[in-house]
């Protein structure tokens, strides 16, 4: 299990990195358009497509983040109710989110299968390069997830 938080912690670096770098970049394009419609009174085409699909990995590099700290927003209103079974309701949450996660990854393949023959607009990518994100994402979610539950597991085994 060691092998597993260790992938999960280099992983959720990765991320990070990724979306800082995703981040700058975005910065830089929007400011390269509104520069040049400034100056120019004209845009440059590609910049909206590239800083819109550049945030769509951002926010689903994002979610991978979130999951590995268990930062998602919660309600716990079986925890508040019964407060002995809180550990337990956490385990049921992952398993749930688990079986979320291989639907998601089952359908975000067949996706992929579909806009490999499809192109962006302006700059012309492969639509299945930028929706690649989703099952990327949900692989890492998948990963920090087994990571939090073998931790969840560890943590109540102790207890």
């Amino acid at each position: 299990m060691k092998v597993l938080h260790r992938l999960s912690d280099i992983l959720n670096k990765v991320s990070r990195v990724a979306i800082t770098l995703l981040l700058i970049w975005i910065t830089i394009v929007l400011v390269i358009q509104v520069s040049a419609r400034y100056i120019f009174s004209s845009g440059m085409f590609w910049t909206e497509e590239m800083a819109r699909y550049a945030m769509v990995w951002v926010i689903f590099l994002g979610a991978a983040v979130v999951t590995k700290e268990k930062a998602h927003i919660n309600v716990p209103i079986l925890e508040t109710i019964f407060p002995s079974f809180k550990k337990h309701f956490s385990v049921l949450q992952i398993i749930f989110f688990l079986m979320y996660i291989v639907i998601i990854l089952f359908i975000s393949w067949g996706t992929l299968q579909v806009l490999q023959y499809q192109f962006s607009a302006n700059m012309r990518l492969p639509m299945a390069l930028v929706y690649s994100v989703v099952p990327i994402s949900f692989i890492l979610i998948l990963i920090h997830l087994l990571a939090n539950l073998t931790e969840g597991n560890k943590e109540t085994r102790e207890s």
